[in-house]
């Protein structure tokens, strides 16, 4: 990337664009696939891509943002556009769009608002940001394959491609110095479990069980999800990696709360299946073994999935808005539960006997 000036291009386009950086890269970066699109001449092509880059500056607020947030914006918009329009195409995620975009930015962007900007810092910005929007744009569409493949329901499945493809983002940004493919795996799990649990009151199990979300993690890697950069450094993820399952297992613990509202794994430590534990299962102080997560509350043992369980112990407060069951009969067998219980520690034997009836 340079800080050259226009380069004059070849025929084919109006005048006015004959003039633009973004007509030489274009060409440029098409002759390598070429061979491999079998839809497109090479006019349309190039047609097809610059138009990507061209619109992409559109509605960028050029006065109300620091130039590098303005950068990554018009990468997102340039990259989707992009894929949106091409993704079908095998040979999408081995095209190099650097210099294109380097030179659509030069191309749309004001002056102003990279006229000062140190060119180190200018390309330093420009790489990382093409490189996150490529790979962001190149792995989302794996995420909902096999999330659609594998997760039941269309809000099971809307919840678990969310909150994967959000916390796999912060995995990038998480490792990006550092290029760590361990914990690479240990963010984008931990986070995307978090949020899971978060949108099903802190039962990620009810919408994915922990051996399945083993399994479409699995399956995931080994269809590309690992970022390219870590793949090239440390080479694919072996299948039935033993990092997933410690991964899963800590952050279901982590991340599942109990009747009180408090995280069943809260006293394993942040060593326990995570990268630095130690072994046999000790915390990371002390090295004592850590206690057993907090066993489940027995009068919900048996209620159906998607019931709220804070509903069942009279304790929602979310009333219409809530996302889960308020069933009335399922609530009057807990009750029963509760006060069979009640009766049982009060040595009442005949009332206990008498609730035991109802209940079976």
């Amino acid at each position: 990337m340079s800080w050259g000036g226009k380069k004059s291009g070849g025929g084919g386009e109006q005048a006015a664009d004959d003039e633009e950086l973004i007509w030489n890269a274009v060409t440029d970066a098409v002759q390598p696939i070429l061979r491999y699109e079998m839809e497109l001449d090479q006019n349309k092509l190039e047609k097809r891509i610059r138009d990507c880059f061209r619109k992409g500056a559109k509605g960028l607020a050029f006065h109300g943002k620091p130039w590098y947030d303005l950068i990554n914006e018009y990468a997102d918009t340039v990259f989707s556009g992009i894929f949106s329009s091409l993704g079908d195409r095998e040979w999408l995620t081995q095209a190099d769009f650097l210099l294109c975009f380097d030179a659509g930015i030069k191309d749309n962007f004001p002056k102003q608002v990279i006229a000062r900007v140190p060119q180190t810092e200018f390309e330093r910005v420009v790489l990382a940001a093409h490189d996150r929007a490529h790979e962001e744009q190149r792995v989302a569409p794996i995420i909902w394959e096999i999330v659609h493949e594998s997760v039941e329901g269309p809000k099971g499945k809307k919840k678990v491609n969310n909150a994967m493809e959000e916390a796999w983002k912060e995995a990038m940004q998480a490792c990006a110095q550092h290029k760590d493919a361990n914990g690479f795996v240990e963010v984008w799990i931990n986070s995307s479990i978090a949020k899971i649990s978060a949108a099903s009151q802190g039962e990620p199990s009810w919408v994915m069980e922990p051996e399945m979300a083993i399994s479409v993690y699995d399956a995931l890697l080994q269809a590309g999800a690992m970022p390219m950069a870590l793949v090239e450094m440390h080479g694919p993820p072996p299948p039935g990696w033993h990092v997933i399952r410690d991964c899963v297992t800590y952050a279901y613990a982590m991340h599942t709360v109990d009747e009180s509202g408090q995280p069943q794994g809260k006293m394993m430590g942040k060593g326990h299946g995570m990268k630095g534990g130690g072994k046999g299962g000790k915390s990371a102080k002390g090295g004592k073994s850590a206690k057993a997560p907090r066993a489940p509350n027995p009068l919900l043992a048996d209620v159906p999935h998607g019931s709220c369980r804070d509903f069942l112990l009279g304790r929602c407060a979310r009333g219409d808005d809530c996302k889960f069951q308020h069933d009335e009969i399922v609530k009057a067998e807990v009750e029963l539960k509760q006060a069979l219980q009640a009766a049982e520690e009060e040595g009442d034997a005949e009332e206990s006997e008498a609730k035991r009836s109802r209940l079976s």
